[in-house]
């Protein structure tokens, strides 16, 4: 998220612009930038997160710079929830560690409060802790923005998947052309097509990772054709 949205990324929201500041704050957020992100909120900009309660930038590039000194290898999930005029709900899920190396992911909900110019003056977040072993961990990219998987071409390996755009684990969460995607089945003999599984209703349902040949912007799944912009509620948050 920055601190001058496009000027479409304005209230009254529509369905498009409320997920593309969706996106946006989940980009911010993964950065661990505090003072970028900070620009997102108001100068005088009100929080609740937990039990705390914010008040303006300098209390906000504060806490979030105590946040991610707290919470190691910190990756994010948002998921836009609801929307209406200057207003949008996200719920939303992170995995992080602490200095001792215990992993968590926490899950959460935000309500978020725009000016007429698109930056943020209220953030209300209730968030709980769910303590994980290793093998638990979902979020395995590289720290930063949650990687977005363009063209399925696929080189096989015996415990992961080579797509064009990086190397992926069995079980990784990506985005597959705007559409959340959990890579799976990496063992499948050679020629056959990279599988993966789509969040759609709450639940993961399998897909096939060919690319399309003459609809480059869809992904194939279920004898069904998906659009990149339909909301989908995710079983991982």
């Amino acid at each position: 998220m920055t601190a001058e949205p496009s000027s479409n990324l304005v209230p009254p929201f529509t369905r498009g612009t409320a997920e593309q500041k969706v996106r946006k704050a989940e980009d911010g957020w993964n950065s661990r930038d505090s003072q970028p992100v900070a620009l997102a909120y108001t100068p005088d900009s009100h929080w609740r997160n937990r039990s705390e309660f914010l008040s303006g930038r300098d209390q906000i590039i504060a806490f979030l710079t105590r946040k991610w000194q707290r919470e190691l290898e910190y990756r994010l999930l948002k998921e836009l929830w609801a929307f209406d005029g200057a207003k949008i709900a996200v719920r939303f899920a992170y995995e992080w560690h602490d200095e001792s190396g215990h992993w968590f992911r926490s899950y959460g909900n935000e309500n978020w409060h725009f000016d007429l110019s698109g930056i943020m003056t209220h953030r209300h977040a209730s968030i709980n802790d769910l303590p994980l072993q290793q093998s638990e961990r979902l979020f395995h990219w590289p720290l930063g923005r949650v990687p977005w998987i363009t063209r399925a071409s696929v080189i096989w390996d015996s415990e992961a998947v080579r797509l064009k755009d990086g190397l992926y684990m069995s079980g990784e969460v990506v985005r597959f052309r705007g559409i959340l995607v959990r890579l799976h089945d990496l063992q499948t003999a050679s020629g056959q097509e990279p599988h993966g599984e789509c969040c759609t209703d709450h639940q993961w349902t399998q897909i096939n990772l060919c690319r399309p040949t003459h609809e480059p912007h869809r992904l194939k799944f279920g004898g069904t054709t998906l659009l990149p912009t339909q909301n989908r509620p995710s079983p991982v948050l």
